[in-house]
C-alpha cells in the first residue's frame, strides 16, 4: 500500500505523463492507493481557485477521481488529526500536508510526493 499526496493523486487521475518514472513504477506496483480526505478538499480548493480545471461539475469529477481502481480515501480520523499536530520540527505548518504525512504515517506506508520539503524532512518515507 501507498499513500498519494494530492498532487500525485490528481496527476495519475488526469495527467499521468507529469509522475516520475519512479513514482509510475510504484503506483503500477501498488495492491491498494490511498488518499487522505484532505486531498479531496485540497482538489476542491483547486478547481475553485480555478487552477485544477475540470471537464464535469466539480464534486462530479472529484467523486469519480475518488473511484479508481485499487484507491481508497482515508478519513481524516482524530488519531491522524492529533499525529498531524505533533510531527517532528522542523516539519512545516502547512496544515493539508500535515494531515496527508500523519496519513501515511498512521498506514506505516510510504507517500508518493514530489513535495521537496516533504521529502527533505525525513518525517515519512517518500517516493519520487
Amino acid at each position: 500500500m501507498i499513500v498519494l499526496d494530492t498532487h500525485a493523486w490528481l496527476w495519475w487521475a488526469s495527467s499521468p505523463d507529469l509522475l516520475s518514472a519512479e513514482a509510475r513504477k510504484a503506483i503500477d506496483g501498488a495492491r491498494r492507493l490511498r488518499i487522505s480526505a484532505m486531498s479531496c478538499w485540497e482538489a476542491a480548493k483547486l478547481i475553485e481557485k480555478k487552477r485544477l480545471t475540470v471537464a464535469t461539475e466539480p464534486r462530479e469529477w472529484i467523486r469519480q477521481a475518488c473511484r479508481f481502481s485499487r484507491l481508497d480515501v482515508e478519513p481524516v480520523t482524530a488519531e491522524i488529526a492529533t499525529l498531524s499536530v505533533f510531527l517532528p520540527a522542523p516539519f512545516h505548518g502547512d496544515p493539508a500536508d500535515r494531515l496527508i504525512v500523519a496519513t501515511a504515517l498512521s498506514l506505516d506506508a510510504p507517500l508518493v510526493t514530489k513535495d521537496d520539503a516533504i521529502r527533505g524532512s525525513g518525517v515519512v518515507r517518500a517516493i519520487w
